[in-house]
């Protein structure tokens, strides 16, 4: 996201007052007075974030209005922070309303012909996972994960998605899998083909108070099968059903 400028700093400082309108205003000045990339820039991202608040004093979305303001930045000068700013709002339309990922897309790839950081790529790998383009996700992670440690999970999610995902993978990145919920480590352990993790760590559900689900359920039934004679899949199946009630 953009760095910002006096304006958008004293804006800040305004709403952390509850100056909602005074900081409206001043960025709305600022606009007309410097009618710069920069100013369309900041008034666009106000808009996204802020909404708009009208003189009876109700708050509205603004969606229209930021974006319209973000193009103007655009216009002109093609900048890194106009771009990330619709990128990152596009994917939000996307996040919540389920519209708007092949602009989120559009913008980012036009972030990365920019000058661009780690973060950057990382949250075009994020678009192209939601926009199922898994192999060119991968072809983004694999040039970044030396640098960009947070990256290692969505790369687990995306070796799933193309079925690549391997206990040499996961023991890679196991600092990571335990943080995670018992859900997805059972996930994880299952698509690696390690079913004794996955028996294990469904075991566990009820030390965290957790309910077994039908897919949880069957995944570590499918485990047991796997790994377990007919007798002692049914002992086991007796105790983790009277341990899940």
């Amino acid at each position: 996201m953009l760095k910002y400028d006096i304006k958008m700093r004293k804006a800040l400082e305004l709403l952390k007052d509850g100056e909602f309108r005074a900081a409206q205003e001043l960025l709305i000045k600022n606009m007309k007075l410097s009618p710069s990339y920069q100013s369309y820039n900041n008034l666009g991202r106000f808009f996204a974030e802020f909404g708009n608040e009208r003189k009876n004093g109700k708050v509205v979305r603004a969606d229209k209005l930021a974006f319209r303001y973000l193009k103007k930045s655009l216009e002109l000068n093609p900048n890194i922070f106009a771009y990330r700013n619709l990128a990152y709002f596009s994917y939000e339309l996307f996040y919540y309303e389920n519209e708007g990922l092949e602009d989120a897309e559009k913008y980012q790839a036009e972030v990365l012909n920019l000058k661009c950081n780690y973060e950057d790529l990382y949250n075009y790998a994020v678009i192209l996972y939601q926009a199922g383009e898994y192999s060119q996700g991968i072809s983004i992670l694999n040039e970044l994960l030396n640098h960009y440690p947070e990256a290692g999970l969505l790369y687990l999610w995306l070796l799933v998605k193309l079925d690549k995902l391997s206990k040499n993978a996961l023991k890679n990145y196991q600092e990571i899998l335990e943080t995670l919920e018992p859900f997805s480590q059972q996930y994880f352990y299952y698509h690696c083909k390690d079913y004794a993790q996955v028996i294990s760590v469904t075991e566990l559900y009820p030390s965290y108070c957790l309910e077994v689900d039908k897919e949880s359920l069957a995944i570590y039934v499918d485990s047991l099968i796997k790994v377990s004679g007919e007798t002692e899949i049914k002992r086991h199946a007796n105790e983790i059903c009277k341990k899940i009630d």
